[in-house]
């Protein structure tokens, strides 16, 4: 892969605490540009529970396998777990094979790498599990998960991977982890992006309130990088920020490419809990909250993605032929339209929820796309400021976050 930075943001992107790269991304004679966002498992798992003829594309497709701790053992202990797991990968895999570059994360809960992941030993095992999988599923690149290790550990886990690895790391920063931490971190990946040894960065998600100098120390090391930010975990929609579209939003705070939280079904267990296992239902569409009891409830509970201003909204308080309306407008399928007419149905039975919610990632999915299709020709032109005047909740959100230097 080859990643050029365009250059294209404003001269007065330090008024904003971020403003949107200008990717050019070349992998295997595609090109392409940022940004962008990621094609994943929810939006996959919601093709199949909705009886769409929507076709789903990106030029980039993440698998994210967030593991609860019983997986984690699993993977240490179960030859049928990684199993399970490389079938997983290599199902996604077969539902992304129009994307340019598809990559996994498989990540470890917290709960797990205070406990299960305690001891060196244990960590350098899960470690060599989680880099054959991806290399039994034949990923080109080689995903490093986010370990919460001290700061030298990390560089030491980094060094290793960059030695003994022929396949091209991802390395998986965390904005909740110390920018002390980052800094030091971010220094060492930019030598490695110097010298073209990666082309991508992963960053877990923290909500920019609780990590403001965090994000910054990565913008502040990576702004003139020729090198994609890819950052994973983002929320459907930001409840601090007047429910604005987590992907949308954060396009200006850090990412280049965009990857939005991946559900778990109800059947999985928490994080350390005692449910789920390893496997292709393992990340299964989910509906929360949960199953509402009444018209209203339900109304609370279903959103869909409202491109004019960018927020995924309730359809409460909006009239059902105004919502319907934008809902079809941009997906017009027979099914969808007879879902919508009869949406209050849904309450007394499961399978219309289901197909419901199904329904709205896929619009919101397909909506999306579009949307950062404008954004990117804004950015690409220098413009991004003027697209902002055109979003007024983005810009009065983005304005919480300006530099103070």
């Amino acid at each position: 892969m080859k990643v050029r930075s365009l250059g294209s943001y404003e001269e007065d992107a330090p008024k904003y605490f971020y403003r949107a790269r200008h990717l050019r991304l070349e992998h295997h004679g595609s090109t392409f540009e940022t940004p962008l966002r990621v094609l994943n498992n929810t939006d996959f798992n919601a093709k199949g529970n909705a009886p769409s003829t929507a076709v789903l594309r990106s030029p980039v497709s993440g698998i994210f396998k967030n593991l609860n701790r019983k997986e984690v053992e699993q993977l240490l202990t179960l030859n049928t777990a990684s199993e399970r797991l490389i079938t997983s990968l290599d199902t996604f895999t077969q539902k992304m094979q129009y994307s340019d570059f598809i990559f996994a994360s498989i990540q470890p809960p917290a709960s797990a790498i205070t406990t299960t992941l305690s001891s060196d030993s244990v960590k350098d095992k899960f470690l060599r599990m989680v880099f054959k999988v991806q290399k039994e599923a034949g990923l080109e690149s080689l995903t490093v998960p986010w370990l919460r290790l001290s700061t030298e550990q990390t560089l030491e886990m980094y060094r290793r991977v960059d030695r003994e690895s022929d396949a091209e790391p991802i390395f998986m920063l965390d904005a909740s982890a110390d920018p002390r931490q980052l800094k030091t971190l971010s220094e060492y990946l930019t030598g490695l992006i110097d010298t073209e040894r990666i082309h991508m960065i992963g960053v877990r998600y923290r909500p920019v309130r609780k990590a403001l100098a965090s994000y910054d120390t990565m913008w502040e090391a990576l702004r003139d990088k020729d090198v994609a930010v890819v950052l994973s975990e983002v929320p459907r929609y930001e409840q601090d920020s007047a429910n604005l579209s987590g992907a949308h939003m954060n396009q200006f705070v850090l990412g280049d490419i965009l990857a939005t939280k991946v559900s778990r079904s109800h059947t999985d267990g928490k994080d350390g809990g005692a449910g789920g296992s390893i496997g292709v239902g393992a990340a299964r569409l989910s509906i929360r909250p949960e199953k509402p009891s009444t018209v209203e409830e339900l109304k609370e509970v279903l959103r869909f993605f409202d491109r004019r201003d960018l927020i995924v909204r309730p359809v409460l308080n909006q009239s059902e032929a105004e919502w319907s309306s934008r809902v079809l407008s941009e997906l017009n399928e027979p099914q969808l339209k007879l879902a919508l007419e009869n949406y209050k149905e849904a309450v007394n039975d499961p399978s219309k929820l289901k197909a419901l919610n199904a329904f709205s990632r896929v619009h919101e999915t397909v909506t999306s796309q579009k949307e950062f299709e404008l954004s990117r020709r804004f950015v690409g032109k220098g413009e991004a400021a003027e697209y902002l005047e055109g979003k007024e909740t983005l810009s009065r959100s983005l304005r919480s976050t300006r530099r103070t230097k």
